[in-house]
Order: structure tokens, then C-alpha cells, then sequence
């Protein structure tokens, strides 16, 4: 499994999902840990830092209701007004989902608290997005296999073990599966491209 070098975590986005963490903590009064896993457009940006988004996709370990109210304003790198909050309605199993998901989750060790902050491994951010696959998705994914942090091949042996376990009628799913691998296939062929121009630019005349 590939694994980054870094995260984003100095961006404004990073930061102001780090406040809003704290102000949740405040608000449930927690005295004991709390596993937090990120997906969405939250992982992509800390993975990519291509990307902005408003609300946090994230699953925790234990179940409590999050404040409808809990919202923060931030400044963002353009230098706008931006808004930040949870997806109270994000769940996890509506995506095609590895087992190990929460195990091979990478550490965010920037925050510290009470929330233990993971976010899914780039092959399993990858793969959920594959059940909607909406333009956005099909961007993320593409931006996560430009950024070689997932592979076609690796995509592809995650989302047939995933699917061992489906117990839907996968035909959609695999049509899916199918798309999201081209579209890793199509990076890393313009990163060919582009590592074979560059070595051509660099050879001595």
C-alpha cells in the first residue's frame, strides 16, 4: 500500500477543521478518546491540497449527535469568507468499503485532543468514492493517482476484496470499479508522458 509523505496540514481548510474539532470536543465534554475517520473532500484536500470544501465527511467510534448549530467561518487562501461543518448525515456504509479500512487509516498527528484523527488510506479514499462516481469523484480520484498515492493496480485488488463482502447485487458497482481504474490508468500515463518529456528536456544535446 502506498503511503504519503505528508499531509496538508498547515492550510487554512486544515486548520479550521482542527478549530471545529476542538469546539465539538468542548461541546460533548469528552474525557476519553474518540477515534475520528475522514473521507470526502476533507481527506482529498489534506491528501492533495488541490481542493476546498465546506462540510466534513467523517466517521467516529463512538455515536453521538452533533450539534446542528456547531458551524465555524474561516479565511480561506483566496482570502474569502468560507464556512465550515459536519455532514451529519455522512455514512460510511452507503460506500464500497474495504474491511481494513479503519486499520490501514493514516494517523493526522497534527491535531491534538480527545478526537484521535485518522483519514482513509488514499487507496481506500479512492475506492469509496466509487459508488456515486459523480465528476467530482471521478477529479479526487484522478487527482490522488496524479499525486501517486494510488495505483490502478492496487485500486483494482482493493475493490475485488471489497466486493467479497458486498452482498448487493455489485453489477453497478463494477461498472464503476471499472471507470475509476481507467481514470487511474489515464494519470499515470500523463505521468509517463510527462517523466519521459522531462528526461528528453534534460538529455545532453
Amino acid at each position: 500500500m502506498i503511503v504519503p509523505q505528508k499531509l496538508h496540514v498547515e492550510t487554512p481548510l486544515a486548520k479550521a477543521m482542527f478549530k471545529l474539532m476542538q469546539e465539538l470536543e468542548g461541546r460533548l465534554g469528552l474525557t476519553t478518546e474518540v477515534d475520528v475517520y475522514l473521507a470526502g473532500g476533507m481527506a482529498a484536500h489534506l491528501y492533495t491540497c488541490y481542493r476546498s470544501t465546506s462540510d466534513i465527511d467523517a466517521e467516529f467510534s463512538r455515536s453521538f449527535p452533533v450539534p446542528q448549530d456547531l458551524v465555524i467561518e474561516f479565511e480561506g487562501e483566496d482570502g474569502q469568507c468560507q464556512v465550515l461543518y459536519f455532514d451529519t448525515n455522512y455514512n460510511l456504509s452507503f460506500a464500497l468499503m474495504h474491511r481494513d479500512y479503519q486499520h490501514d487509516a493514516h494517523p493526522v498527528t497534527a491535531y491534538n485532543g480527545y478526537f484521535k484523527v485518522f483519514t482513509l488510506a488514499p487507496v481506500d479514499l479512492a475506492l469509496s468514492k466509487v459508488a456515486r462516481l459523480s465528476p467530482i469523484d471521478k477529479q479526487d480520484v484522478t487527482r490522488l493517482a496524479a499525486a501517486r498515492l494510488v495505483s490502478s493496480d492496487e485500486l483494482q485488488q482493493r475493490a475485488d476484496e471489497a466486493l467479497a463482502d458486498y452482498i448487493v447485487n455489485p453489477v453497478m458497482l463494477e461498472h464503476n470499479i471499472r471507470d475509476a481504474v481507467e481514470v487511474v490508468k489515464e494519470a499515470e500515463t500523463a505521468l509517463k508522458a510527462d517523466a519521459t518529456a522531462s528526461s528528453l528536456d534534460s538529455a545532453p544535446s
